[in-house]
């Protein structure tokens, strides 16, 4: 049941009560229906401005970790404990970066912005992997020995794609420059 108790001034209660008894009678109706057939391969949504459900089909893949033959998910478990759940990425300030550049570490510095983002600045040394062309599945183009850094202009797209390479299995270090590109040219040399 929806109750709407605190809502903009132009709601007076018999608007809420209205709309109370439409989303109580809009939810026994799915309640009847999932009663009927299973929502296996459905997914149903509840819009309550509109006061509908919405029923959208997934497909299975078998290339996906929750549905595929060696499926890791099989039963209802916290977001935290799934195997598939990425862990957040570690962030790497230009300060740091400098720090580890000094110490001669192994470190392989990827680039993942478009050709004509390089113009505003790079770092010294760095290959240059589109993201796109990175997360098509070409996370062979990284080492999971190396400590590899991921680049972009604000560190968004880095933090994206490190998620997207987590959940796909990379096991490697995976950082991302705090802050992107622009942090990196205000830090002092």
């Amino acid at each position: 049941m929806l109750l709407i108790t605190d809502g903009p001034a132009y709601f007076d209660k018999f608007a809420k009560v209205m709309l109370t008894a439409k989303a109580a009678s809009t939810s026994k109706t799915a309640a009847r229906r999932r009663h009927r057939e299973p929502l296996t391969g459905r997914l149903l949504t509840f819009d309550a401005l509109a006061l509908r459900f919405t029923e959208f089909r997934i497909e299975k893949s078998p290339s996906r970790r929750c549905c595929g033959a060696d499926r890791l998910v099989d039963r209802l478990i916290d977001y935290e404990e799934a195997p598939c759940a990425a862990a957040p990425a570690e962030r790497l300030t230009p300060a740091g970066l400098k720090d580890l550049m000094a110490k001669n570490a192994t470190l392989d510095i990827v680039d993942i912005r478009e050709a004509g983002e390089l113009a505003e600045g790079t770092l010294p040394v760095f290959r240059h992997v589109p993201v796109e062309k990175l997360l098509a599945g070409s996370d062979s183009l990284l080492d999971p020995q190396t400590l590899t850094l991921l680049v972009c202009r604000s560190d968004k797209r880095s933090l994206h794609a490190a998620t997207v390479l987590r959940t796909r299995g990379y096991s490697g270090p995976l950082p991302v420059l705090q802050g992107g590109i622009p942090a990196w040219l205000q830090e002092p040399p």
